[in-house]
């Protein structure tokens, strides 16, 4: 006997719209589709911003580093055991904490932590909203060598009726699409193994449920970008004393800076002005991704690249890589998209809508 509804959330980072369209993932299934403008700044901004609905600003996510003066030795002792250890990157060991800057240098709270509840307090996600309500749900993310494990109990649970909303993060083509996006014979074979069980999972809550929702979104894309831009020698090579003059944290297509006085600052905003294929944000850009924090703790002053390029060295990453994002969110290889198997009726145009989407979805659940 079939019973009440069901809705199945897969959350990919890495393959976003242009992706998806070129090759027509799960076409079949998913015949709503469009794309979505992302957020700028790391993987966890996105995810942080679809499950909250907010930008940046509000639940804090958007680089690996932010700026925080402490002469206080616990905090500077908990920085030199990150130097020492470094932090999970997700994909490629360890991002560590840049040296010169261990003591204005903070990292960004509980990266891979957004699926537990509270996490964004005292914002709400809808990780809280569903364990508030005790919404019956699977919520989970895919870890290496547990894919099969994961679409497998998600399905058996479905066939027991005891999930009526389910949130996976799916992960793992995004560092495919980092290290080898010209690898067309692996992410073919990858997209077409999702595909599989994504439509076993569809197949088996149409059977299950007599309202059945699959719906997939995709919080950025990558952009190949195989040239390199050294801003830090262009910087170094100032005459400014870093530490006193200034600090600066280089992400791979952002760099990050904050100044002691006018004079570093005039030097260097002049210095970056004149590097190619990347502009300094604007405070109107900074309104309007999100990212105007007080007291400027993720950058004063804002250098971000143009798509194609990346910054390297920098303070994120051991290696260059062939795919990045973080570019502007509009660019059309940073879209993410939304792909529903049912009509679209919530409107999404942003990343953060996807929040709003989940939130829909609940609401009967919620206010019954």
């Amino acid at each position: 006997m079939r019973n009440d509804k069901a809705h199945v959330f897969i959350y990919f980072t890495g393959p976003g719209w242009e992706l998806f369209n070129q090759y027509n993932f799960m076409y079949e299934v998913c015949t709503e589709r469009q794309a979505v403008v992302s957020q700028l700044g790391g993987s966890d901004a996105a995810l942080s911003s679809a499950l909250t609905g907010k930008t940046p600003v509000s639940h804090g996510q958007f680089s690996s580093w932010y700026f925080k003066r402490s002469n206080n030795f616990k905090d500077i002792s908990r920085k030199l055991l990150l130097l020492l250890a470094g932090l999970p990157s997700g994909y490629f060991g360890k991002v560590k904490t840049p040296l010169r800057g261990l003591r204005h240098l903070c990292p960004e709270r509980g990266v891979g932590s957004e699926l537990k509840p509270h996490h964004f307090h005292p914002l709400k996600s809808i990780i809280d909203i569903i364990h508030e309500n005790r919404i019956p749900h699977y919520i989970a993310k895919i870890h290496p060598g547990q894919f099969d494990q994961t679409f497998s109990s998600l399905r058996q649970r479905m066939k027991r009726r005891s999930v009526h909303f389910a949130f996976i993060q799916v992960d793992e083509l995004d560092p495919l699409l980092h290290l080898s996006p010209y690898d067309e014979r692996s992410i073919v074979q990858r997209l077409k193994m999702f595909e599989r069980e994504l439509k076993a999972v569809y197949r088996t809550g149409c059977q299950a449920y007599n309202d059945f929702n699959l719906s997939l979104f995709s919080g950025h894309g990558i952009t190949i970008a195989p040239d390199r831009i050294d801003v830090r020698r262009k910087i170094d090579c100032l005459n400014l004393d870093f530490g006193h003059d200034y600090h600066a944290a280089y992400d791979p297509t952002m760099a990050r800076f904050w100044f002691e006085n006018s004079r570093a600052r005039s030097i260097i905003i002049d210095r970056l002005r004149r590097i190619r294929h990347s502009h300094i944000l604007s405070e109107d850009e900074k309104d309007r991704y999100g990212i105007n924090f007080q007291e400027n703790i993720f950058g004063e002053t804002i250098l971000l690249l143009d798509p194609g390029h990346q910054i390297y060295p920098n303070d994120a990453l051991r290696q260059p890589l062939l795919g990045m994002h973080g570019y502007a969110p509009d660019d059309k290889y940073s879209l993410g998209a939304y792909l529903a198997s049912t009509e679209i009726r919530t409107p999404v145009k942003w990343v953060g809508n996807f929040f709003d989407v989940m939130a829909d979805a609940v609401a009967p659940m919620v206010n019954g």
